[in-house]
């Protein structure tokens, strides 16, 4: 489903990336694991049309993505979450939801402004959407709180809700189980599988928790310095030398 083709990327004479090349498959959770600085968020970065790298390409169904906007590549169906929360402040947690549905509205001020009972409709029919997605993630309690007042497990929740409301194809997850307990790490686990089965959606989980990550995906890619240096199976990548080298430590070493 989603193809990256030998994507290059540099700041200032630093290779960020380099030369990575993976696949996303129909319906598969795929890890994106590595050390800090390996290049994991600058990959969703340019799936997400926020950085053109240097060279390579990504496709969508075997539709290139490089150089189209960032909200051309959302309406195409690639929704994705932060590192750090981004609610947006004096929203509550129901409006935050329904801006994910705003790259789908086609609503211009003017078209706005001259289809007022068209527009209320349509607020009403999203806000009854993002009532049922936060039921879906367990959060409709909260959904007239301000979401800038949650906990940060409760907020990375939220930002969940706002990116499945869409129904994407491909579901970017940069660090979500960041601030969770231990239980909820295993209810997130549970609830990544869920997104599959009953989205469709196909899943790039960018994690540290390996907890995670050995519970949720079918395979994992390993990053380092900008490089992919291992893509298998989660039992297989925790046993290869480079990837306990240079991430998970000498603890992961299998005996015998």
């Amino acid at each position: 489903m989603l193809e990256l083709n030998d994507l290059s990327l540099s700041f200032g004479g630093v290779h960020v990336l380099k030369s990575v090349t993976f696949r996303l498959g129909q319906g598969e959770i795929l890890g994106l694991i590595g050390p800090n600085g390996a290049g994991k968020t600058s990959v969703m970065n340019v799936i997400t049309g926020i950085h053109r790298p240097l060279k390579g390409d990504v496709r969508l169904n075997g539709t290139a993505l490089t150089g189209l906007p960032a909200h051309v590549i959302a309406a195409n169906g690639i929704r994705r979450t932060f590192q750090t929360s981004l609610l947006c402040p004096g929203l509550t947690v129901v409006e935050n939801v329904m801006l994910g549905l705003e790259p789908r509205t086609g609503y211009g001020f003017l078209p706005a402004l001259l289809n007022a009972g068209s527009m209320r409709q349509h607020e009403t029919r999203a806000r009854t959407q993002a009532m049922e997605i936060l039921d879906w993630v367990g959060m409709a309690a909260f959904a007239g709180r301000l979401g800038t007042s949650l906990s940060f497990g409760q907020q990375r929740l939220v930002e969940i809700a706002r990116a499945l409301i869409s129904h994407p194809k491909v579901l970017l997850l940069d660090e979500p189980a960041v601030g969770l307990t231990e239980p909820r790490v295993l209810d997130l686990a549970e609830k990544i599988e869920q997104i599959r089965a009953e989205f469709g959606t196909s899943v790039l989980l960018i994690e540290h928790v390996m907890q995670l990550v050995l519970n949720s995906c079918d395979r994992v890619v390993v990053m380092n310095s900008g490089s992919v240096i291992a893509d298998g199976l989660p039992g297989q990548v925790t046993e290869d030398r480079n990837v306990i080298e240079s991430y998970l430590g000498r603890g992961y070493y299998v005996e015998g």
